[in-house]
């Protein structure tokens, strides 16, 4: 099971109708940046094994952020770093670039408060949507 790959603390695996989605709680990214930093690579190692499961299985990308800061900047650096884990995986595990969208949501959805540091952390995420029905 792909969930038991992850700690609680990298990622949260759920279905959403016929997908399968990763959310990447423990990817760190600089204040502000969409650097995908050396100290992910364990959890990118993780996330590879996870997407071999599903060869070919078109992705989406959306990234998230906390609610510091305004809105049209959260929305950029979502989507800046919704491209940055695209273009990790693509350079990295050499998957299609056809297959992967990118989305920045910015602030929303909030999977928590973004009243407490740690609700702030969990809001800054990357969840990675496996389409799984999908046909090649």
């Amino acid at each position: 099971l792909i969930e038991s790959t992850f700690t609680a603390d990298e990622a949260r695996v759920y279905r959403q109708g016929g997908d399968v989605v990763i959310s990447l709680l423990g990817i760190k990214f600089p204040s502000g940046r969409s650097t995908i930093e050396a100290n992910s690579a364990s959890l990118m190692a993780k996330v590879r094994q996870s997407l071999a499961l599903f060869p070919g299985a078109p992705m989406t990308v959306e990234g998230h952020t906390d609610a510091h800061g305004s809105d049209s900047t959260n929305l950029i650096l979502s989507q800046d770093r919704a491209d940055a884990v695209k273009q990790y995986i693509v350079t990295n595990f050499g998957a299609d670039p056809e297959r992967i969208t990118s989305i920045g949501y910015g602030e929303a959805p909030p999977v928590s408060t973004n009243e407490t540091a740690e609700g702030r952390a969990r809001n800054r995420r990357i969840d990675l949507v496996i389409h799984v029905g999908a046909r090649p």
